[in-house]
């Protein structure tokens, strides 16, 4: 269900005291089965204000996963539950599993282990609003030991040159993928958001503020038939080939929500989409935005330009950190934007860079010689193209070649070298 609202089993809180509340639907079967009076949000970045009120009164522990990411959400969750609950309580999972069920299915006596794991977060573990980072390092730890064993790999652009670059792909944070007019960053990101589909790590939400779904899915089928997407728009395509191509993309689709923005988009609608995708998935879609100078800011009518873009960067940043999905947002820069002493100047990323977490962008790799040159480039197809990532906050920064085929919208890993 797509129900931000929906507490799963509902019924067993209002009899029950004390209660537990998961994030999976698994979890609050296995821990009702347990003898555990069990409910579930389905994700704790669901948890609504008014959900607290069904916990009025009552002991309430968490049962969430053991990342860290879900140790944040029972944080926060817990916050919203104290203002209600009698007591609110963080179970901490055994390292090496990731939710109640795992642990249950895997341990020798999972009853006895739990039990204990109870009675620890009764005496240990009581959520108080203003604790010591101590009380919650032990996930971090977990974290990057899980990490150190490669059991968490960042989201796949496709690319690998630029999946080393990121240190292993997308995660949390927010990217910015910057160009002047006609450099093909929708096309690009587009292109992005369909491999990240593709290769089954995560769902994708895609934000569209200019074109419509029938363009976007145009340039999909246009890259894959190697047509130009003039011709697809117009219907000027085999039809048997066609038809094939379109099948095939459908089977990638399913991994793919797109939404038309309008006058009435905002962050906050933006990450309730978020969480309706987790709901259905039971993961963190990737999320697109194509662009962030068209998204609107709630009360930011007032603020010019530069001011408005920088609150939506600072909400888009939040959203992120809130429900651990990397942000990719396209930034459109002036034609003016240019390199000066080795540095890439331009207005529109001045207010917003400071806030991102990867700034990269896209030129003509004849950009930083003259004018001529970028246009020269542009000409081409396949254009010579440079991805330069000029800020990574985690990473390293850099230029990676690439090759844009205008024809049929596809750019690829290139080999031209990045200083030209």
């Amino acid at each position: 269900s797509g129900d931000l609202s929906l507490l799963y089993n509902r019924g067993i809180i209002e009899p029950c005291d004390p209660v537990f509340l998961c994030e999976g639907v698994l979890d609050a079967v296995v821990l009702t089965q347990s003898g555990y009076a069990a409910a579930t949000v389905l994700g704790g970045a669901n948890f609504r204000p008014e959900m607290a009120e069904d916990f009025a009164g009552k002991q309430v522990f968490l049962a969430f996963g053991s990342n860290y990411v879900s140790r944040r959400h029972a944080i926060a969750v817990a916050g919203l539950l104290s203002q209600t609950a009698a007591a609110v309580y963080i179970v901490t999972l055994p390292a090496g599993y990731r939710s109640p069920a795992e642990m249950f299915s895997l341990e020798e006596d999972p009853g006895l282990v739990f039990a204990g794991l109870v009675e620890h977060a009764q005496h240990e573990c009581r959520y108080e609003a203003f604790m010591p980072d101590t009380r919650n390092v032990r996930a971090f730890a977990q974290e990057v030991l899980e990490r150190r064993e490669g059991q968490y790999q960042g989201i796949s652009t496709g690319f690998s040159h630029l999946d080393r670059q990121l240190l292993g792909g997308l995660r949390e944070g927010l990217y910015l993928l910057a160009g002047t007019p006609g450099m093909g960053k929708t096309t690009f990101m587009r292109q992005l958001a369909d491999q990240v589909a593709a290769d089954d790590t995560a769902p994708v939400l895609f934000l569209s503020m200019e074109m419509s779904c029938f363009e976007l899915w145009a340039k999909s089928v246009a890259r894959e038939m190697e047509l130009p997407v003039v011709d697809v728009l117009t219907g000027r395509v085999d039809e048997d080939e066609f038809r094939d191509v379109s099948a095939r993309y459908a089977e990638v689709l399913n991994g793919v929500w797109t939404i038309e923005g309008n006058d009435a988009t905002t962050v906050a609608g933006l990450a309730e989409r978020v969480a309706e995708v987790q709901n259905q998935v039971g993961a963190t879609p990737a999320v697109f935005v194509d662009s962030l100078q068209r998204l609107p800011v709630t009360g930011a009518s007032d603020l010019e330009l530069s001011a408005k873009d920088a609150e939506a960067c600072l909400a888009l940043k939040r959203m992120s950190r809130r429900l651990g999905c990397p942000v990719v947002v396209a930034v459109s820069l002036n034609r003016e934007a240019r390199e000066i002493n080795g540095a890439f100047v331009a207005t529109e990323l001045t207010e917003v860079e400071h806030v991102a977490d990867v700034v990269a962008i896209l030129r003509a790799a004849g950009s930083r010689t003259s004018a001529d040159a970028a246009a020269a480039e542009m000409a081409q197809d396949p254009s010579r193209m440079v991805l330069e990532i000029t800020k990574s906050r985690n990473g390293t920064t850099g230029s990676l070649p690439l090759l844009f085929h205008k024809r049929s919208g596809r750019f690829v890993e290139g080999t031209h070298a990045t200083g030209i």
